[in-house]
């Protein structure tokens, strides 16, 4: 295992022979497409869980939608490909939280690539202007919820496993925190929501993980 030096912010990376940046949102931008691509931001999560009794802030809710429109606002891109699990479940407010959000950048187009929880009305997405599909295929690049197959070409990005890390250090020291794996041709996201786990991930050999901090972005080589 390699730790390499740590970065500030964002760092670049290669993926299926293209250049993307990735941001300590958690999420990744492509500068040549002005794409942003999002994993698992399962908006409507704590809505959902205050309506089971959990006592989540509503505060949360507030908080989550000014950092994704601060996100949009600070990159402005051409395109959003949303990698499944947009909506946590069943419709709530927050629905309508994330529809006026995406409704103040007309000139972005927003796909949705169908997750396990996509499960609202067919109608609210065509209402909110979201470009629905199961795969999408950019350049050799396909883009997914889930792992799928893919061609000898292709590289494939996905999320679904909301990936982690556990890094260890002198005594009994260790940090567990989301990244983003990359193993052969196929990167795995971490999710963009709050609330929402970590699944840890057993790289293998010539794998590499990118550890995301607050600020900070840490790459592992296996």
């Amino acid at each position: 295992m390699n730790l390499q030096h740590i970065k500030e912010g964002e760092l670049d990376i290669e993926l299926g022979d293209h250049r993307f940046k990735l941001l300590n949102e958690r999420v990744l931008f492509w500068p040549d497409r002005r794409m942003i691509i999002i994993a698992d931001a399962h908006f409507g999560k704590i809505s959902h869980f205050r309506k089971c009794g959990a006592s989540l802030p509503v505060a949360a809710i507030e908080k989550q939608f000014h950092r994704f429109n601060r996100l949009l606002e600070s990159l402005l891109p051409k395109t959003v490909v949303f990698l499944g699990d947009l909506f946590h479940s069943e419709y709530n407010m927050e629905w309508d939280f994330l529809t006026r959000v995406l409704q103040n950048y007309p000139e972005t187009e927003f796909f949705l690539v169908q997750g396990n929880h996509d499960i609202l009305n067919k109608k609210l997405y065509h209402s909110a202007d979201l470009k629905v599909t199961d795969v999408l295929d950019v350049e050799n690049l396909l883009f997914s919820h889930d792992e799928i197959p893919i061609g000898e070409k292709q590289f494939l990005i996905c999320g679904h496993l909301h990936p982690g890390f556990t890094l260890g250090g002198k005594g009994r020291q260790r940090i567990k925190l989301p990244c983003l794996w990359k193993s052969g041709n196929k990167a795995v996201l971490p999710a963009y929501g709050e609330f929402t786990g970590l699944y840890l991930v057993a790289p293998n050999k010539n794998d590499t993980i990118y550890m995301i901090a607050d600020s900070r972005i840490v790459p592992i080589n296996f």
